[in-house]
């Protein structure tokens, strides 16, 4: 299932995050695998959800994040991008993407 493969990958790496759709993500941050809930919304086009997803994970590590609160900004990214129709970044609200995502 889900939570062996993200303890699987943790195997491989001090980090893995493992995206579940709209169940949000798995990650094992050290050994210790959390589920970090995803943001309800109706999808339009999934063009760049993972690309986006990946972005916000890893900004949130470049900035401090803890791992919980780099996932939900990963979430909330990747949520708000399958909204619209392609990769129509121009419409979402960068400062708003952060506050929304704790």
């Amino acid at each position: 299932d889900d939570g062996e493969l993200a303890a699987l990958a943790g195997e491989l790496a001090p980090q893995a995050v493992m995206k579940i759709g709209a169940g949000g993500c798995l990650v094992n941050f050290f050994g210790q695998v959390s589920r970090i809930e995803g943001f309800p919304v109706r999808t339009v086009d999934t063009t760049a959800a993972g690309d986006c997803f990946a972005a916000g994970y890893l900004y949130g590590q470049l900035r401090g994040f803890s791992a919980e609160r780099s996932a939900r900004l990963a979430n909330r990214l990747a949520s708000w991008i399958v909204t619209v129709e392609g990769c129509d970044l121009d419409r979402l609200d960068p400062a708003e993407v952060l506050r929304s995502s704790g």
